[in-house]
């Protein structure tokens, strides 16, 4: 069978133009567009005509003739061409026919128009319609002859002369000739087309001999094999190009002879996908793309590439199957390197990966050492470790080992432990040299004859690969790949992934001895950090990231540890004041520390406290950091606080000791002295003068001496404290002062639902009672005094008052009266030590004092706050 035979053959069959071709629709769809125009506007006029002449019957019949003929234009104009030309026939034929008969018959000279109408439309018109037409024009002829003869009408005397016929006749060939002229030269123009249309085709079929015998060349001249097979699942041979013989060793003649040849040449693996692929690509008529291993004459796998289309016929139905093999094999071989070296890649990334996430390599060097076999398709992979013997010799002793199916392992064997790593042996120096020098040993029994001859004979090796390991610049042992099976050819690019593993081992064997020594010294660090009784943070330098804070630090601050691990220290809102945060910035970019740096901070609560900050920069890994350790001076500084309070008021007291003691004093001694004078002279009256002032000096240096005694004793000799009803603390103490509320008629607005209070009750007491003294001792002139005790609520904070309506206290003497022995108005009794007792007690139970008063004559309240039972400081 020639290639010929199989060669899709080019359609003869082309569309012959003529008239009734597309390329002249539009010409004749214009000339019957003139024509249609032409006879309408005669029509028109032969109606005006007869109407003149009262021709009612003419008229009539060309007016009906004038309505079709314009619907043959519209049909001419909505591109059915052919339908109007044959509208336009039939009813000229049948005007011309109603007129002669209504006029002379055959004897009209109108009948001309006959041969007229057919000659112009026979050109237009299909055979079919002509033929049609042509009928039609005799049966309209015979009418005319036949019903003269038999008097089925009766013809009109002529009625009009000679010249009239001979305009008629020159009118209905003049137009004939025009007609007739269009129509001839579309005749001519077809005739020019057909004869370039055939010059195209003689043209094309040059091209196409041409193209079978380049295509034939192509086939059989170039290495690809090009087939045409049965379109279906069998897949017969028709055709097969002589370069198969190269490809697989079978000739054409072998390969069409049986069928199903070539699927028995399919390697058992591919066959099942093969056939697949066949079976969809039949079905769907897709291009087919298939890549699968044919068995050689020779026995050898040839990996070829078959790409085919599947041809059909006009209905749709499959015919056959058209396709080339392609060789590539080399492909496909250097694909499969390429795979076992993307293996091996992956291999060492992955074990990159299990030594990286390990804290110990040894947990995964089993799991390693698998995956490097595998990728590699070595039979035995091990690992080989260097040690000192007991006398000092360099030994290597196995310590890992996988070993593929079906190969011995040889972990236990004697022979591999413990051995002398120095070489003994002629043969092995090259083998030492490489490794203790950081280069591989590949080698195989036909590179080393000599021991290693003797080495791969005994354990049956066809290669082997050793690959150093170093940990800290020396070398800790070696990484040995065997097969047993191939001898493989280990290419630069593959030991150089070996290499980059054995790398990763060494990387890890060293950072796991790392590790342990700095898990030892960071033992030693987190023992000091987290148990020392000193608060201690470590944050990053570069954003104040916390990275660490002992239990101390979280204890002081108020903090979890989950708090303020990865939280800055800016966020935490330690510092109190900007400038401390600013000034310690400062000292540590300058001199790289800061020592004691005095600053407020802000426990988690809210309450503040004051620390010596040290700071010095250290090096965890990479980063740049900074330990921290706050020495929490809070307590001391109240203390000295507290120490600078007393010192001030012991020297306010030493004062107004000294001042307002001396007064009494000097009272006495001048009246001694008066006294005297008086006694000698004998008059009673002036030494009972005498005795009643040095008496009163007395009392009242008595009463100073008592209350500054009762002063002193607030915060140290103190009642057990208790909860009591603020009620009844009031109570208590307007019962020691009925006397003087009665005496001058003060009423006393006491508030219900007062709360309880928790403190020593006798000095609350105190606190209440010398308030309202003192409010009842300054009412003034005040005719209906007042004084309101009670309890306002502001934030959730109590705030006791006691309001009343005497003389009031102008603002400049708010905290004045709280001092000892200050009094606003000299004149009144007491000594000036009420209040300052007052605030003293007030603060001793964790509250605070203080006045709200618009001035003279507006009165006063005392507002005082106490701690609660929690907070208390008694």
């Amino acid at each position: 069978m020639k290639i010929k035979d199989y060669l899709i053959q080019p359609d003869n069959t082309m569309e012959e133009p003529g008239i009734h071709s597309a390329e002249n629709t539009d010409t004749i769809k214009a000339v019957l567009f003139w024509i249609c125009l032409i006879v309408s506007i005669g029509l028109a006029v032969l109606v005006l005509v007869y109407l003149l002449n009262v021709f009612i019957k003419e008229a009539v019949v060309t007016a009906a003739s004038l309505i079709l003929i314009l619907t043959a234009m519209e049909l001419n104009r909505r591109g059915r061409v052919q339908f109007a030309v044959g509208i336009v026939a039939v009813i000229l034929v049948l005007t011309v026919t109603a007129l002669t008969t209504i006029g002379q018959g055959i004897h009209d000279i109108g009948i001309i128009a006959y041969p007229a109408i057919l000659l112009i439309t026979s050109l237009i018109l299909r055979r079919r319609s002509v033929v049609i037409l042509t009928v039609l024009t005799i049966a309209c002829t015979g009418w005319l002859v036949f019903g003269d003869m038999y008097g089925l009408y009766k013809p009109a005397p002529p009625t009009h002369g000679i010249t009239t016929d001979f305009l008629l006749v020159t009118g209905i060939l003049v137009v004939t000739a025009v007609f007739v002229q269009m129509l001839a030269n579309t005749l001519n123009k077809n005739l020019v087309l057909r004869s370039k249309d055939m010059q195209k085709r003689l043209g094309a079929e040059r091209a196409l001999r041409e193209a079978e015998t380049m295509y034939r060349a192509l086939v059989e001249q170039t290495t690809v094999v090009t087939y045409r097979d049965t379109a279906d699942l069998e897949g017969n041979p028709l055709y097969i190009s002589p370069q198969i013989e190269t490809l697989i060793g079978y000739t054409a003649e072998e390969w069409i002879s049986k069928p199903g040849f070539w699927q028995d040449l399919v390697h058992p693996e591919d066959l099942p996908q093969v056939v697949g692929v066949l079976e969809q690509y039949i079905a769907t008529g897709k291009r087919m793309i298939s890549e699968y291993r044919l068995q050689a004459k020779d026995g050898h796998w040839v990996w070829v590439r078959d790409e085919a289309v599947v041809i059909k016929d006009d209905a749709g139905n499959p015919q056959f199957v058209h396709g080339v093999y392609i060789d590539i094999t080399e492909q496909k071989e250097a694909e499969l390197k390429l795979k076992q070296r993307e293996a091996i890649l992956g291999a060492v990334a992955e074990t990159a990966q299990l030594l990286l996430k390990s804290g110990n390599w040894q947990d995964e060097i089993n799991l390693i050492l698998k995956l490097l076999g595998e990728a590699t398709g070595a039979s035995h992979v091990y690992i080989f470790e260097n040690h000192p013997g007991s006398d000092g010799v360099i030994l290597s002793s196995q310590r890992y080992e996988w070993a593929a199916p079906g190969i011995i392992p040889e972990l236990n064997n004697p022979v591999y432990q413990n051995t002398r790593l120095i070489p003994t042996t002629p043969g092995l120096e090259d083998w030492y040299s490489n490794l203790s020098n950081g280069r591989s040993f590949y080698g195989s029994r036909k590179q080393y004859p000599r021991y290693w001859k003797k080495v791969f004979d005994e354990r049956g090796l066809k290669t082997l690969l050793d690959v150093p390991v170093f940990v800290n610049g020396s070398w800790w042992g070696i990484i040995g790949f065997d097969d047993f099976v191939n001898e493989m050819p280990w290419s630069q690019a593959e030991i150089d992934a070996l290499v980059a593993a054995a790398g990763n081992l060494g990387t890890a064997i060293s950072r796991q001895q790392s590790d342990a020594s700095l898990h030892a010294s960071e033992e030693k660090f987190q023992l000091a950090f987290h148990r020392t009784f000193v608060p201690m943070l470590i944050s990053r330098a570069s954003d104040q990231m916390i990275l660490d804070a002992n239990q101390a630090f979280c204890n002081g601050a108020g903090y979890t540890r989950e708090e303020v691990v990865g939280q800055s220290v800016l966020s935490l809102n330690l510092w109190v004041n900007k400038e401390d945060q600013l000034q310690h910035t400062q000292v540590l970019a300058e001199q790289g520390h800061a020592e004691e740096f005095k600053a407020e901070f802000r426990r988690k609560s809210g309450e503040v406290g004051v620390a010596l900050i040290s700071a010095i920069t250290v090096h965890l890994g990479d980063e740049l950091c900074l330990l921290h350790t706050l020495y929490d001076i809070s307590k001391i500084e109240e203390l000295l606080n507290q120490l600078k309070s007393k010192n001030e008021e012991l020297q306010n007291f030493t004062y107004t000791v000294s001042h307002d003691l001396k007064a009494p004093l000097v009272t006495i001694s001048g009246f001694l002295g008066y006294l005297a004078q008086d006694a000698k002279k004998g008059d009673v009256v002036r030494v009972d003068k005498d005795v009643l002032r040095i008496t009163d000096a007395v009392t009242k240096m008595q009463r100073l001496l008592n209350e500054l005694l009762e002063l002193s004793r607030i915060g140290r000799l103190m009642n057990p404290p208790e909860t009591v009803p603020f009620k009844a603390i009031v109570d208590d103490a307007l019962s020691m002062i009925e006397g003087r509320l009665q005496a001058q008629q003060v009423q006393i607005k006491v508030e219900a639902d007062l709360p309880s209070v928790y403190g020593d009750r006798a000095r609350l007491v105190q606190v209440v009672q010398n308030l309202v003294d003192n409010a009842a001792k300054f009412m003034g002139e005040q005719k209906t005094p007042l004084i309101e005790i009670g309890v306002e609520y502001h934030d959730g904070s109590r705030v006791f008052f006691v309001r009343d309506n005497g003389v009031g206290i102008e603002p400049e003497q708010h905290e004045r009266v709280f001092g000892l022995f200050n009094k606003l108005d000299a004149n009144t009794e007491g000594t000036g030590i009420g209040l300052a007792l007052v605030k003293r007690i007030v603060e001793v139970h964790g509250g605070t004092i203080w006045i709200e008063s618009d001035g003279l004559g507006k009165g006063t309240t005392f507002h005082f706050t106490l701690a609660d039972r929690q907070g208390t400081r008694i």
